[in-house]
């Protein structure tokens, strides 16, 4: 979600929270309190597809081939 945000250009950091006694712990994600408002548009926004993901992540398209030398 953080680089989602980030992609969107809305700064965001991700910090952990430990719930009962260290066994469980959650994530938050936190954004500057000014673009709070466009950080929940994003999110309620359909979640990106695994396509969508992977292009995120390597920065190629699905199906995209390597360049063979």
């Amino acid at each position: 979600m953080c680089s989602w945000l980030e992609f969107e250009g809305v700064p965001a950091y991700v910090r952990p929270r430990a719930l009962s006694a260290a066994m469980e712990a959650e994530f938050v994600v936190f954004v500057l309190k000014k673009l709070a408002h466009r950080a929940r548009w994003i999110v309620q926004q359909l979640p990106p597809t695994d396509a969508e993901l992977e292009y995120l992540a390597t920065g190629k398209l699905s199906g995209q081939d390597e360049e063979k030398a």
